[in-house]
């Protein structure tokens, strides 16, 4: 007696359920494809070229997305998952290493001085931010492109440890930016401070 064999819905091995939440984001980056377009005609700088791109990729990637969890064909469709990972992985990766490079470039410019700590100065090097990256963006493939079957564990944790090391390069970035930050206001303090008359201090 033949069995039917029920096809592996890839999409939902992967724990992609909500498509609301994917048809909301594929919405609100419409208008910011939109108004990043203008500014790159207005003030053509490589930082609105980038958030273009950025957003040309968030759509796209949202919308098959959207695909993916509303359409058991697409769902099945090994090919269709992995163009939708590496859609979400290089446009996060291009994002994220720009605003990166931007922050360092920054520093150099304002003289800031080289940190002591080799901690400090690890989380400066370009060249492991960026394999750091690369390694995130390759194990979102491989956790998509594996079809080891719809409870297949090893995707599921290959895909969570995509998410960590992008969630983890988000909040080293997040925390230099703000180091900057802090620095530039105090040095704008202290300059507005040095250049008081002297009888008004």
């Amino acid at each position: 007696m033949a069995t039917n064999v029920q096809p592996i819905n890839f999409a939902k091995a992967l724990g992609f359920n909500s498509e609301a939440a994917a048809v909301v984001f594929a919405i609100l980056y419409a208008p910011l494809l939109g108004w990043y377009v203008r500014q790159s005609f207005v003030r053509p700088t490589f930082v609105h070229f980038v958030l273009v791109f950025f957003c040309i990729i968030r759509l796209a990637a949202f919308a098959i997305r959207a695909a993916l969890i509303s359409l058991d064909s697409a769902g099945q469709n090994i090919n269709i998952l992995i163009a939708d990972e590496i859609l979400f992985g290089v446009g996060y990766f291009s994002l994220l290493y720009s605003a990166y490079t931007l922050v360092l470039d920054l520093e150099i410019i304002a003289g800031r001085p080289e940190s002591d700590n080799p901690i400090i100065r690890l989380t400066k090097n370009r060249r492991l931010f960026r394999f750091a990256l690369t390694v995130a963006v390759a194990l979102g493939i491989v956790a998509a492109s594996s079809n080891n079957g719809a409870n297949s564990t090893t995707n599921q944790a290959l895909h969570k440890a995509s998410t960590i090391i992008f969630l983890l390069l988000t909040i080293l970035q997040a925390f230099q930016t703000a180091i900057l930050t802090k620095i530039e206001i105090e040095g704008h303090g202290k300059e507005r401070r040095d250049n008081e008359p002297f009888g008004s201090r």
